[in-house]
């Protein structure tokens, strides 16, 4: 009996050394290693300095083991923001760090171009996931393409001071500009340093000091936490309100393919309900806003082929209540400062404004 309970202790004794032996040399999966030389560590340092990596952003905070040459685990690290994990890379690279690694513990979250998250469960899955989102430089390279297409105009400001023909006078530039559901501010300065410092901002009502007058506008939009700018040139035009000499068709052009135009002061037909879309390519959308109907047509804007005047041309793909305004209708007059941009035209006995609506 004696013999048998000592069998029994050995046993039990053997078993209890192997399961700590077990522990003891239990090691991580060295896929999940995190050394200055392994492919993750470079995409954790391109986040963290924000270079290459430009529409990526991890959902902080991150959770780090730090390990010792023999797999056991030193401390448990958060890192809360890029400048902390660009430290805990630093940390690495140091002499003092060798024979040590760290790894990242899954799962963790990314916010992408789209402004989606993305949840990933291993290095190798981060590692695609950065790869695939670092082909976002083109989009931000394009993020202010609009925002060029506006300033290539000139903005027109109308004199209707006391002096109206001195080319001097004070006006406003409010322009709220939305690009494909991306917000810009747009601050005015009279240089490009004080543009590109973003110092010395003009303050509106402004008098301009000469005509034409450059100004420069700083553009800035935040886009994935991430917040982008850039400076353009506009030119500032001041002239009176006049008759068509001095509403070119390239002007009348260039302004309505700006935000909606609305019909006001028909002669004879309301024409209120109708808010009209220009794009680039001649083509136009008419919507009644009242029953959410559309009309599709084609536009023109240009001088007339006398040099004198200049007109806008509207033809509809199908019939419709808005045919009647077909056709080539001559530009009286018109207000081209962007805020208040109108253009009066007429046709035969029929006369009506078209008014710009960014709203």
């Amino acid at each position: 009996m004696k013999n048998l309970l000592q069998k029994i202790l050995f046993i039990l004794f053997i078993a209890f050394v192997s399961c700590q032996e077990e522990q003891i040399i239990e090691t991580t999966d060295s896929d999940q290693n995190i050394t200055s030389d392994s492919i993750i560590f470079g995409k954790l340092s391109d986040v963290s300095i924000d270079d290459t990596i430009k529409c990526t952003n991890f959902v902080y905070p991150l959770s780090f083991s730090i390990y010792d040459s023999n797999n056991q685990v030193l401390r448990n690290e958060s890192v809360n923001n890029d400048e902390e994990l660009n430290d805990l890379l630093s940390s690495i690279e140091n002499s003092d760090f060798d024979g040590y690694f760290i790894e990242l513990n899954y799962p963790l979250s990314l916010v992408n171009t789209e402004g989606e998250t993305i949840t990933v469960y291993s290095n190798q899955e981060l590692v695609e996931a950065l790869s695939t989102e670092n082909n976002c430089e083109d989009f931000i390279n394009n993020l202010f393409t609009c925002v060029f297409g506006l300033f290539q105009l000139d903005i027109n400001i109308i004199d209707s001071d006391t002096n109206p023909n001195d080319g001097i006078t004070s006006f406003s530039l409010e322009i709220d500009l939305d690009c494909n559901g991306i917000e810009y501010d747009l601050t005015y300065f009279e240089t490009q340093s004080d543009a590109e410092a973003n110092v010395n901002n003009i303050v509106f009502p402004y008098t301009n000091t000469s005509n034409p007058q450059k100004l420069y506008v700083r553009a800035e939009t935040n886009y994935i936490n991430q917040t982008y700018n850039e400076v353009f040139e506009v030119n500032i035009n001041v002239a009176a309100e006049q008759a068509n000499d001095v509403c070119p068709g390239d002007y009348a052009s260039g302004f309505l393919t700006q935000c909606k135009w609305n019909i006001t002061n028909h002669s004879s037909i309301d024409y209120s309900d109708y808010s009209f879309s220009f794009r680039d390519d001649g083509t136009f959308t008419a919507e009644n806003t009242s029953d959410n109907t559309s009309q599709e047509g084609t536009w023109l804007a240009a001088d007339n082929s006398n040099g004198i005047g200049s007109f806008i041309r509207l033809n509809f793909d199908t019939a419709t209540a808005l045919s009647q305004i077909a056709g080539d209708w001559n530009i009286k007059t018109c207000n081209l400062n962007f805020e208040t941009a109108a253009f009066d035209v007429e046709l035969g006995s029929e006369a009506f404004t078209f008014k710009i609506n960014c709203n």
